[in-house]
């Protein structure tokens, strides 16, 4: 059976934020300088994982990241992810599975164009992680499927082909903005 790790919501920041917490401080009862932060308790925990299958003569076959690595798209978030994959030492990056969520597009973007994932595409893609088919990068305006389309680079397949996870993407449409009618922008701009 296959040793799979999901992780989820990660909102990935080098920065020393409110948001970079790992909890939600709302007091000040926990000084700011004993505030553990979220890439550190991360980082941490898949080291202790690691260690605790190690001990146990066993090892991650896969892992699956499903949405929300940074905040608001932040390349810095992205960065941290690569420096999470070293801890990972041991699991090949084609068998690390990333589906953008929607903090990891950039908002105010049409759908179905490169901007919108261009970290997404350079940090996680070009890593050699497996990912979703993408609006407007692998598909044709027309929905097919783009020529030169490896099909393998974005389907997981493990224990000796008897599972296969197939990622699909949710975030094209994230912050986009729809005009309303009857509202001229002007109008809107200054609403």
């Amino acid at each position: 059976m296959a040793n799979i790790l999901h992780l989820t919501d990660l909102h990935l920041t080098r920065r020393a934020s409110p948001q970079d917490v790992f909890d939600d401080y709302k007091t000040e009862i926990v000084p700011a300088e004993e505030r553990v932060l979220r890439f550190d308790l991360l980082r941490n925990t898949l080291r202790a994982l690691i260690r605790q299958l190690e001990r146990a003569n066993s090892q991650l076959d896969a892992v699956i990241i499903s949405g929300d690595i940074t905040i608001a798209n932040a390349e810095d978030g992205f960065e941290s992810l690569i420096d999470l994959f070293d801890v990972l030492d041991g699991v090949e990056r084609d068998h690390i599975l990333v589906v953008p969520g929607n903090h990891d597009v950039k908002w105010r973007t049409p759908p179905s164009v490169t901007e919108r994932y261009e970290y997404f595409l350079s940090y996680v893609r070009d890593a050699g992680c497996i990912t979703p088919l993408l609006d407007g990068i692998d598909f044709e305006s027309s929905g097919r499927l783009a020529e030169n389309i490896d099909i393998k680079r974005h389907i997981l397949i493990l224990d000796d082909k008897r599972i296969g996870i197939v990622p699909f993407n949710s975030s094209n449409y994230s912050g986009v903005l729809e005009p309303l009618p009857g509202l001229s922008q002007g109008e809107l701009d200054r609403i």
